[in-house]
């Protein structure tokens, strides 16, 4: 095996102690060997002390590198929790690893992005000829396509970029990232991973298109006042009305409104999808605002953008877990010895009490290797099969090859 991955789980407790029993898992199921201590992920919901978390971790794994984010949501081959702590331990002879923190994100992006990448060790290295950044950004710092096309750029042209937007259990307060024991918000944080054999990524989701295409002709950032020259919200309402009203009457929208909010169940289920320039969908999540006749967007939409509005169930939810998981898969020259997963807290709106058998897709699919997932507040893949940039309601797979 040239590549160790063990992946750990704890529920709500002091966080302190959170961190010491994530290595002490490591250790259970690493037996005779040593835990793997080239890097830790470590995903936290928003109930924890982060840096306690951290320095239980370091207390038992001295100078482990760290990174990862706070999220909406996290999970491991072994189950989902939302207030818990998931991690992975990784040790490889065929990855390498490199980490960056940038500041002040919100207020620049560029700067940030640039900070952090200079903090890198990302000169090319002789026998490992792949390069694949995992990027973690604020989830409540407007990032969009045009940072993540800025990160990619600055990275470099030759390096894959995935990763997500951390989250806090919905409070919408107060995102961070993770890094080498301390906790960061308006914050961008990379991890470089130096490959001798390509890592695989992929991004799917479950929306299809129905209806007409229409053209954003009145837009600022996020928020949508006109598509085709007309009231934006007016056009919406009208175009989603009687699936809504078919939606509203079926079994899943009665049983589901009495554990999340319907109003949020549905605006879920409706998506704006931007035609992208490989010819797939990109998911904009769309929030009705009555007050100013105009629609919000989870991420920035631009005047011109052509569309069509998108729709889900659970049954194509589902589905594209396992979709993005072959996808990942294909191709590889080498087994898999793990993967990363960043999806989006809106398929629990979709899904509700089904949302584990996520991870049995995921699982299934992806043949029991270890895996480590994070519910993100918006997702990132470039390049990518379908649409590419800063996704809403996607998932997106890393496969770490062995």
């Amino acid at each position: 095996m040239n590549t160790h991955i063990i992946t750990t789980q704890v529920g709500q407790m002091d966080s302190y102690a959170a961190g010491k029993l994530l290595v002490q898992q490591a250790m259970e199921k690493a037996g005779a060997e040593e835990v793997p201590s080239d890097l830790a992920i470590v995903f936290a919901s928003s109930n924890h002390n982060y840096p306690h978390v951290m320095k239980g971790i370091r207390d038992v794994l001295p100078d482990i590198p760290i990174i990862g984010c706070s999220t909406a949501g996290e999970f491991t081959e072994g189950g989902y929790s939302n207030g818990g702590v998931a991690s992975a331990f990784l040790s490889s002879s065929t990855h390498q690893f490199s980490l960056g923190i940038g500041q002040h994100f919100k207020e620049s992006p560029q700067k940030a992005i640039t900070e952090a990448v200079a903090r890198l060790d990302s000169a090319k290295r002789p026998g490992f000829p792949h390069r694949t950044a995992l990027m973690f950004v604020d989830g409540l710092a407007d990032c969009g396509d045009d940072e993540v096309m800025m990160a990619s750029k600055i990275l470099g042209t030759d390096v894959k970029l995935a990763g997500g937007a951390a989250g806090d259990n919905l409070a919408l307060q107060r995102t961070h990232i993770l890094h080498n024991g301390q906790a960061h918000t308006n914050s961008v944080g990379f991890c470089l991973i130096h490959s001798k054999v390509p890592v695989r990524i992929a991004a799917t989701h479950g929306h299809f298109p129905f209806g007409e295409t229409m053209t954003v002709t009145r837009a600022e950032s996020r928020r949508i006042y006109e598509i085709d020259g007309k009231n934006a919200l007016r056009v919406w309402e009208d175009a989603t009305r009687q699936r809504r009203e078919e939606l509203m009457s079926t079994s899943e929208f009665r049983k589901i409104k009495h554990q999340h909010h319907p109003k949020h169940y549905l605006d879920s289920n409706f998506e704006m999808g931007i035609l992208s320039e490989q010819g797939g969908y990109k998911l904009r999540g769309i929030n009705l605002v009555p007050s100013d006749n105009s629609l919000e967007a989870y991420a920035a939409v631009a005047e011109g953008d052509r569309f069509r509005i998108m729709y889900s169930d659970e049954a194509s939810q589902l589905d594209a877990l396992r979709r993005a998981a072959s996808l990942a898969l294909a191709h590889r020259t080498t087994e898999p010895a793990g993967a990363l997963i960043f999806d989006c807290v809106g398929r629990v709106a979709i899904l509700g009490e089904r949302y584990p058998e996520c991870i049995h897709s995921y699982t299934q699919t992806l043949r029991g290797i270890p895996l480590l997932g994070v519910q993100t507040y918006g997702e990132i893949c470039v390049p990518s099969l379908f649409f590419e940039g800063f996704l809403n309601t996607t998932n997106v797979i890393v496969i770490l090859p062995d």
